[in-house]
């Protein structure tokens, strides 16, 4: 099942190859329905603009059709394994799916290639979800007890991977990415808090947790206290900088005051 983006409608597909569309407020069907094929699985996706569907299907492709006409697109994505889970970036530009040869990729919408290397995962992924404004994939398996969250451009984990005491079926997100929900081959949906940050740190931050620390680790590892005289340089290096309209300038200035003012609006 996939709803619209507006959740006023909902696409269900049924095992003889078929996807009826019905509105959630009587549960009538709307539009025609929709015919696929036997070969498909259960995975469905609802472009934002709520004019396309993409199902995955056991032929290895990734298929498309009109919404309402239920007429099927020309455009396709082939994969070398079936296609288990798929997902829309929020612009609709992009498409990410997840395989049953335990990877996740990302596919341009307007080419059909795929988005640099494929995220290995342990395990089939059941469940891809684009985040953090489509700067971010969580995937998820049922195979796997962790939840990874990836850049979509270096593929690097952005935080450490989500613990679960089972495996995962199901992973979404808000839009910013600071509130994801999963839920686990047992049933339980959990909630998790994400911390996020809309300004990169900035490069003068290891003076200042120097500075406001009085700690810091040295070159062989060793946890070393940091001197008053040079704690006293780096915080009149730091206040002597050009002032940055940021988030980080801002609490680092505010740290600093001999007399605080209130914290500062971040």
């Amino acid at each position: 099942m996939a709803f619209s983006p507006k959740g006023k409608s909902l696409f269900i597909a049924f095992l003889g190859g078929t996807v009826t569309q019905v509105r959630v407020r009587d549960g009538k069907q709307i539009g025609n329905m929709i015919m696929l094929s036997e070969k498909m699985n259960s995975a469905l996706a609802v472009a934002p603009s709520g004019t396309e569907l993409a199902a995955a299907c056991r032929d290895d492709f990734l298929h498309f059709w009109e919404i309402p006409t239920g007429k099927p697109l020309t455009f396709a994505v082939r994969h070398a394994n079936p296609v288990i889970t798929i997902s829309y970036s929020r612009d609709g530009r992009f498409i990410a799916t997840g395989c049953d040869d335990h990877t996740a990729r990302i596919w341009s919408r307007g080419s059909g290639e795929q988005q640099g290397e494929p995220f290995y995962v342990p395990g089939r992924p059941s469940s891809v979800s684009f985040t953090a404004n489509s700067k971010a994939l969580l995937v998820g398996g049922v195979e796997n007890d962790e939840v990874n969250c990836y850049d979509t451009k270096t593929h690097e984990n952005l935080y450490h991977p989500l613990p679960h005491p089972t495996g995962v079926s199901h992973v979404t997100a808000n839009a910013s990415g600071s509130e994801v929900i999963t839920v686990d081959n047992d049933g339980v949906a959990r909630l998790w808090r994400i911390p996020t940050t809309s300004e990169p740190p900035p490069k003068w931050l290891p003076e200042y947790l120097r500075a406001i620390g009085g700690l810091a680790f040295s070159a062989q590892q060793q946890l070393v206290q940091v001197t008053t005289r040079e704690r006293l340089e780096l915080r009149k290096k730091l206040l002597a900088q050009p002032a940055e309209n940021t988030v980080w300038d801002k609490l680092m200035r505010w740290s600093f005051e001999q007399n605080r003012s209130p914290a500062p609006d971040l």
